[in-house]
């Protein structure tokens, strides 16, 4: 803020790079657990694969736990950033770093 930019600048930034993490790992979980499934079934008897290469779509607690980790990361995103954006920027450069 000190070098221009707004409170809603700040804001999309910090947000927006955590939220970004947060989707890559929802992402790759979401892949390893649908290979670990795979994986599980052609070794443990009784275990099926999650259906992800049968009808396009996660079941419902894969979806459930995805919402739920990227509902988490929003609110650990926007919490900080929110306070980041309220800061002085006069009484931040004064007491350095």
């Amino acid at each position: 803020m000190a070098l221009g930019a707004d409170r809603p600048a700040i804001l999309r930034l910090i947000v927006g790079r955590g939220m970004t993490l947060a989707a890559a790992g929802v992402a790759l979980g979401a892949v390893a657990a649908h290979w670990a499934g795979i994986l599980l079934s052609s070794t443990v008897y009784g275990v099926t694969a999650i259906p992800l290469a049968d009808s396009g779509s996660p079941t419902a607690a894969l979806a459930g736990v995805a919402t739920l980790l990227v509902v988490v990361a929003l609110a650990a995103c926007y919490l900080p950033a929110r306070r980041a954006a309220a800061i002085d920027p006069v009484a931040s450069l004064r007491q350095g770093g």
